[in-house]
């Protein structure tokens, strides 16, 4: 018996020892790390940060994507956001062509409350389908950010964005 437990265990040991647990992306876009890299069609966005803190958002090359997608640095463990919800947020909003802050509410010392049904569709996007308490990372394609630019020139036509967002709550 003494001999079947010990085979039993180094059995364990050995399965468990050649497992694939990096501590990086699973896959699934969920990464759980206080530290991101989000590869675009050309450059990359690297994001550090735990939730809840501001986070550093570096551009390198200028960061192009043609598809929006989605990272979750922090999953949290709360109710999952519709996209006809209300939401309670903080963000960071970076330009892929300049790699400067245009908008956050880190900044400013204040979270932020508004229907995901009037934001730009890649904030949505990225959002919509996650649970209070996670932090995202997402990639905003042109066309589901400000194609045309802003009237302040903060975001440039055609320019892809990068945005770290807190959810906090679900506003009912």
């Amino acid at each position: 018996m003494r001999r079947l437990c010990f085979l039993l265990s180094v059995c364990l040991l050995v399965l468990t020892a050649c497992g694939d647990d990096d501590g990086g992306s699973d896959g699934s876009g969920t990464s759980n790390s206080d530290e991101v890299t989000l590869e675009g069609d050309s450059g990359s966005a690297t994001v550090e940060g735990a939730y809840g803190d501001e986070p550093k958002v570096t551009v390198d090359g200028t960061f192009e994507v043609s598809e929006t997608s989605v990272e979750v640095m922090t999953e949290g463990d709360g109710a999952t956001v519709k996209d006809t919800d209300t939401v309670k947020v903080d963000y960071h909003g970076v330009g892929g062509t300049t790699g400067k802050v245009f908008d956050s509410s880190f900044q400013r010392g204040e979270p932020i409350e508004f229907p995901l049904n009037q934001v730009v569709p890649g904030f949505s996007k990225g959002i919509a389908g996650q649970k209070v308490g996670s932090r995202v990372a997402i990639s905003v394609a042109p066309e589901d950010g400000y194609p045309d630019g802003t009237p302040d020139g903060a975001i440039k036509a055609g320019e892809s964005l990068v945005f770290v967002v807190d959810i906090i709550d679900v506003v009912k």
